[in-house]
């Protein structure tokens, strides 16, 4: 949990350290501290980059779909955690067929 967010940290932090680089590098050297509407646009692509670090960790990370979740449990004193089983194939079972009914007798 704290890898992802540092990593989200670092991603919001990006845009930011972006643009003090390139302040020292190429900026004029008058510049006046951060306007409102820079920080808007630097804070909306620090944002931007989150969202697609979280939508890129959908869909390469996790477990299959049909994979079934083991809720972490204590065995022999040692804490198994959690974690995901591939599903077994199952054979379908023949369904045994109904008795016949029994007639009912004639009154």
């Amino acid at each position: 949990m704290g890898r992802v967010i540092f990593t989200n940290l670092l991603l919001f932090c990006l845009p930011f350290a972006a643009w003090l680089v390139w302040l020292r590098l190429f900026g004029p050297k008058d510049e006046k501290p951060v306007d409102q509407s820079r920080a808007v646009w630097l804070v909306a692509a620090g944002l931007v980059l989150v969202l697609a670090n979280f939508f890129i960790l959908g869909q390469i990370t996790g477990a299959p779909p049909d994979s079934t979740y083991v809720p972490p449990s204590v065995v022999d004193g040692k804490v198994v955690p959690g974690h995901f089983e591939p599903a077994t194939p199952t054979t379908p079972t023949p369904t045994p067929a109904a008795p016949p009914a029994e007639p009912k007798p004639a009154q």
